[in-house]
């Protein structure tokens, strides 16, 4: 046991949301670096689409606390959700540009269609409050992004 009062913690984060990211960046042994050494070549839109979301299948807590931070408004979680969407784009920008290679699509969409898996995911963890099955995963995938990717594609 430390023995450490609030006093010290906050001298060091913010808020209590802020020493928790703080604890998943240093327990999480993955990096942005992660994420752009991806190959996403030699698979379909869809395979590489359910593969990284289902890779995205996080704590259920880590995200109900950051759902609640989120409607506090904090500086610190506005400043992580603005990473973490710009991280997350960045992702989709490499997945579209490999389905663009491939044929599949003919240009991106847009940030609102790049960001819809993620977005659909924190909402699903909100609303059951449990992990992602793989299942709901490929069924998100079929039914609601390629639709809303191909939307965007000319006819």
């Amino acid at each position: 046991m430390a023995h450490t009062g609030r006093p010290v913690l906050y001298r060091r984060w913010n808020s209590p949301f802020s020493m928790v990211v703080a604890a998943e960046e240093y327990m999480n042994n993955e990096s942005d670096d992660y994420y752009e050494s991806v190959d996403y070549s030699g698979h379909t839109l869809r395979e590489n689409l359910i593969a990284t979301i289902s890779h995205f299948n996080g704590s259920p807590e880590y995200i109900k606390a950051f759902l609640i931070e989120l409607g506090k408004g904090s500086a610190d979680v506005m400043t992580f959700m603005a990473d973490m969407q710009k991280q997350n784009i960045r992702i989709m920008d490499r997945i579209f540009a490999q389905a663009q290679v491939t044929g599949e699509i003919q240009r991106s969409t847009t940030e609102y269609v790049k960001l819809l898996p993620f977005n659909l995911l924190m909402h699903q963890v909100m609303m059951t409050q449990d992990g992602l099955d793989d299942r709901f995963v490929a069924e998100m995938i079929d039914t609601v992004v390629l639709p809303a990717i191909m939307a965007q594609q000319p006819a």
